[in-house]
């Protein structure tokens, strides 16, 4: 319910703990995203220097499917929320 939630309806935090519970989540989130980017361009200099892979198209369909399942199981697990984007989008 709705009373029990870390923030009101407009958006502001219930109280103080709140707040700061917020923003260190997403300074988690934020560095967990530049980590994971740069291990994945580390890792696909390796591959193509190192093991002598010739295939960048393949890896980036690997990293597609590696992504989509990433985020499938996070909305399944409801660590994120699934949101519906329409169809066709007013960009005026």
């Amino acid at each position: 319910p709705l009373e029990h939630a870390a923030f009101t309806m407009a958006g502001e935090p219930r109280n103080v703990a709140d707040l700061a519970r917020f923003r260190t989540e997403v300074a988690a989130g934020m560095s967990a995203s530049i980590f994971a980017a740069v291990f994945i361009v580390l890792l696909n200099k390796a591959l193509f220097t190192t093991y002598g892979f010739t295939f960048p198209v393949t890896l980036t369909g690997w990293h597609m499917v590696f992504t989509s399942a990433t985020l499938w199981t996070a909305c399944k697990l409801k660590v994120i929320e699934y949101k519906k984007m329409p169809l066709r989008a007013n960009f005026y």
